[in-house]
Parts: C-alpha cells; structure tokens; sequence
C-alpha cells in the first residue's frame, strides 16, 4: 500500500510540475511584460535538443559496448553526461537566440523569458509529467487494480511500485526543490548566451562560459550525489543555483 503521506506528496509534486510553469510564464509575462514567444522557443529548443536529439545520442552511446563502461564508472558517467547536457542544451540555446530569436534582440528581457521556457517545461516533463504518473500508479496500487502484464513488462512494472513504495516523502519535496534551482540556473545561462547577441567585445567567450558552467554542474551533481546526503546536496545546489543567477543579473544588468 502507498501511504495518504506519500499520495500526498505525488499530488504536490504533479501540481508544482504543471503550474509551476504557468505561474512563472503568467508573472513574467503580465508583471513584467515579457514577450509569449520567447517562453515557446525556449519551450521547443529545450524540447528538440536535450529530449530529442540528446536522449537519441544517450540511447547510441549507452546502448553500445561502451555504454556498460560508461555507466559503471561513476567518474565517467559523470563526465559523459555532464558533457552531453552542456553541448546540446548550450548549443540550442545558441542556435535559438541566433536563428529564431533575431527579430527579439531589441529586448534584452526576452533572455530571462526564454530561459523561463527552457526551465519550464523541463520542470513539467520531468516532475509533471512523472508525478502524473506516481499518482496513478500508487492509486492502482492501492486499489489492487494494477495490469496484468507478462515478462519483461511485469519485471518493470514490479520494480516500479517497489521503488514506489519505499519513496519516502521527503524524496518528494527534493525534487521540488532541485527543479527550482534548475530553473535558475536555466534563466541565468539564457542571461549569459544572450551576452553572444550583444554588440560586445570577446562576446564567444560567453557561450564558453555557459558551456562551462552547465558541465561543471552536472558533473558535480552526478559525484556528489554519491558523497553526500541528498538533502545537503540539494541545499548546496540551491545556494550555486542562486549566487549564478545574482551574477548573471549583474551582467544583465551592465549590459542593457
């Protein structure tokens, strides 16, 4: 059985995923006056590069032989995956700024906005979409409704409700937690890219600096996750998450 506390939690967790996003589109958009486009080309950019292309080249690379190596080293995986996530989703962000974002240069805010749709919807597919999913699993659970699957598929789905029943609630509001500072930390690699359409002096660099940043992020996230508590880590995310975001306000701001 999944407890009231857990279903709870699942139902918080599909609410933060769904209007999490809505709510931060609505606030930019009307308290701001920030521009809808920008928040949909984030939305696609972040859809078509990280879970389109990446997740195709992740099915590639770890499908192959050297994926078991790969998966087994939490050094190299940490390595890969940080790798991987900086090229694609920095790459879209350029491209989605140069390309399909030239006629909205003019409005350095349509930087925040995308990266507001870049978050946003990451935020809806990954704590959404699966907190959607916990729900109805657990009330399956609950209601001994569950389908009766054969072979592989049985094996995935008893390891689903296994690992749904021993989630602990809190588990829940860390992953809350985690999407917020990766929000920020969205917005402010959008902040730091944009830089790349400014009339400024050594402007490249700011597309390696965002490269940088998101790698040295993910990386951390994948090492440190297997030294530390989660709970510490996340603490710790939200801190980085948000002293990057103050500085690339700062830089936002130096460069209106």
């Amino acid at each position: 059985m999944i407890s009231n506390a857990q279903i709870s939690m699942m139902v918080a967790q599909a609410a933060f995923g769904i209007l999490g996003p809505i709510i931060l589109f609505l606030v930019l958009k009307h308290r701001y006056g920030m521009k809808t486009e920008a928040f949909i080309i984030g939305c696609v950019t972040m859809l078509v590069f990280a879970m389109v292309l990446e997740s195709a080249v992740h099915r590639l690379v770890l499908g192959s032989s050297a994926g078991a190596t790969i998966a087994g080293n939490t050094l190299y995986y940490a390595l890969y995956g940080g790798l991987m996530a900086a090229l694609f989703e920095e790459t879209g962000r350029y491209i989605a700024f140069h390309v399909f974002m030239k006629h909205l240069h003019d409005d350095n805010r349509n930087a925040i906005m995308y990266g507001a749709g870049h978050g946003g919807l990451e935020v809806f597919m990954i704590i959404g979409m699966t907190g959607i999913s916990n729900l109805a699993l657990a009330i399956s659970i609950n209601n001994g409704s569950l389908p009766g699957y054969t072979g592989d598929e049985a094996a995935i789905l008893e390891q689903s409700v296994e690992v749904l029943k021993n989630t602990a609630s809190s588990a829940y509001l860390l992953g809350m937690l985690e999407r917020v500072s990766a929000v920020m930390l969205q917005i402010a690699l959008s902040i730091i890219v944009w830089q790349t359409v400014r009339q400024v002096r050594g402007r490249i660099m700011y597309l390696f600096l965002a490269l940088f940043i998101h790698f040295a992020v993910d990386f951390s996230t994948v090492i440190l996750t297997s030294m530390i508590p989660l709970a510490a880590f996340e603490a710790i995310l939200l801190v980085v998450s948000a002293v990057i975001l103050l500085m690339s306000l700062r830089l936002y701001r130096s460069n209106r």
